[in-house]
């Protein structure tokens, strides 16, 4: 893939204003087992975390790996879906202005979700991955 491929004019104006990918979640039976695999990619210093989690830098974003409970403690309010892992279960998506991607998705008949970050669209509407809107601080 080449910039020019990947960053098409359309592609980079969105309704939403969204403008960077915070993180992917994905649930794992073991997070620290990837710990090794992902500190040869990323560094040492990269990763972090504890038995239900594993956090790994990737600079300008965040693969975030927890177990179905530690997904639930992010996510208490939100009935998760039941897949066998490992799977995506949720992305973080950096907005601009947080209340005006409430409104959009308001205008768009999306229903979504108050989150301890910002606001998630529900599994159930988006192929059964969360989708979070945060606002983006950088």
């Amino acid at each position: 893939l080449t910039p020019d491929l990947v960053r098409r004019g359309p592609w980079l104006v969105h309704a939403i204003r969204a403008v960077s990918l915070k993180a992917v979640i994905a649930v794992v039976d073991r997070p620290g087992d990837l710990a090794p695999s992902y500190a040869r990619l990323f560094g040492a210093g990269a990763i972090s975390g504890d038995g239900d989690s594993l956090r790994v830098d990737c600079g300008e974003g965040e693969l975030l790996f927890v177990t179905h409970e530690g997904l639930q403690r992010l996510y208490p309010e939100i009935d998760l879906p039941g897949h066998g892992t490992p799977w995506i279960a949720a992305m973080r998506i950096g907005v601009l202005i947080l209340a005006d991607a409430a409104d959009y998705l308001d205008y768009k008949g999306v229903t979504f979700t108050t989150t301890a970050l910002g606001m998630a669209v529900l599994p159930d509407q988006t192929n059964g991955t969360i989708v979070e809107f945060v606002a983006d601080a950088d």
